[in-house]
């Protein structure tokens, strides 16, 4: 099976640099990020095989479902919510763009990187590291393969920081301090196939950055 994960177009939550994780309905794609759309659901219709069973998850925000239904247009098909590749609850600073809060933010997730504080809640009530793993993984690794079919293609349409923290979790080569770390801009999108419910991905295409070069790369198999 293959899964494509895909970052939503640019948005005013991106433009503003403002921490909207959690009320679905507002900061939509703005001119750009619909062009951005557009052309990613463009595409992905020549990564998809033809005769391949699609099937199309988008999370609740609704710059991400704005996203996913271009794509879903593209393919003549519908598209699904799934709670599990939301962006994470950053907690007291949703709503907020204050360079404290973003310190704070970075600060947090550089030391989940560095493996340490996983159970410390971002923004003292919004999710930690393992919260996120408890959600993104199990969907990803075990209930994707489990549940659709062998030759199926399935896109999945997040966020930026979901993205960070858990692509490296789920695919191979891939970490978050040595070698390779995946930073998706906005309509970026990685090709991963499974390898067997449970098993990290293997990466096909997409984007990464060079921790020890400092340069963006592209992986093309």
């Amino acid at each position: 099976m293959k899964i494509i994960f895909v970052r939503h177009g640019y948005s005013e939550a991106n433009k503003d640099h403002i921490f909207s994780n959690r009320n679905y309905e507002i900061h939509p794609l703005l001119p750009e990020g619909i062009n951005q759309a557009k052309t990613v659901a463009s595409e992905l219709k020549s990564k998809v095989e033809e005769g391949s069973p699609l099937f199309i998850y988008a999370s609740p925000l609704l710059r991400a479902k704005q996203t996913a239904q271009f794509i879903a247009d593209t393919f003549s098909q519908d598209y699904r919510v799934i709670d599990a590749i939301l962006e994470f609850d950053v907690g007291s600073f949703e709503g907020t763009y204050y360079s404290e809060s973003w310190k704070k933010y970075e600060q947090l997730t550089q030391d989940w990187f560095n493996n340490q504080n996983k159970g410390r809640r971002m923004g003292e009530t919004g999710e930690s590291y393992n919260d996120v793993i408890n959600r993104f993984i199990p969907f990803v690794l075990e209930s994707l393969p489990k549940n659709h079919p062998q030759n199926a293609t399935v896109i999945l349409v997040g966020h930026g920081g979901t993205y960070k923290c858990m692509l490296p979790e789920v695919l191979e080569g891939f970490d978050h301090f040595s070698t390779k770390a995946i930073y998706l801009d906005n309509t970026e999108f990685v090709i991963a196939e499974t390898q067997g419910e449970g098993q990290k991905l293997k990466t096909i295409y997409g984007p990464y950055f060079d921790l020890h070069k400092f340069k963006r790369g592209l992986i093309y198999i």
